[in-house]
């Protein structure tokens, strides 16, 4: 690499960060942030909506609508516990019966973006929007 190519490429990684739509919150002042905050998101397969809220005790109720195993327009709810970790990731907890997809245990960096709205990506790649 000469000289004049490590100097665009310095540029390039110095100004990536400013071009960046998203930063994440402190985590130390998420978890109050994050208190009362609504939740929605669908599933992989785009086959029923999930939403919850989470209160200021770790609590939350999830409700699944829209039609998930077969049948279709169906909804189910459940208790959950959500925190936030030491790497500053939001996560959440619920136990769904075997008929409605067992488990769901993940947590997720919450990003924010230059208009203040938060929102999660999930590993499966779902998109969860944050509000209030």
């Amino acid at each position: 690499m000469t000289i004049k190519h490590t100097g665009i490429a310095l540029l390039a990684i110095s100004i990536a960060p400013a071009l960046a739509q998203t930063t994440a919150p402190a985590a130390d002042g998420l978890a109050p942030t994050l208190s009362g905050a609504h939740f929605s998101t669908k599933s992989p397969s785009g086959t029923f909506d999930e939403t919850w809220t989470g209160a200021a005790d770790g609590t939350t109720m999830v409700i699944r609508s829209g039609g998930f195993g077969t049948k279709t327009g169906a909804s189910a709810r459940t208790n959950g516990r959500w925190s936030v970790n030491a790497a500053g990731q939001y996560c959440l907890h619920v136990e769904w019966g075997l008929q409605n997809g067992g488990t769901e245990d993940w947590c997720a960096p919450v990003a924010v973006g230059n208009d203040g709205a938060m929102s999660l990506t999930l590993d499966d790649g779902r998109k969860v929007a944050i509000g209030r």
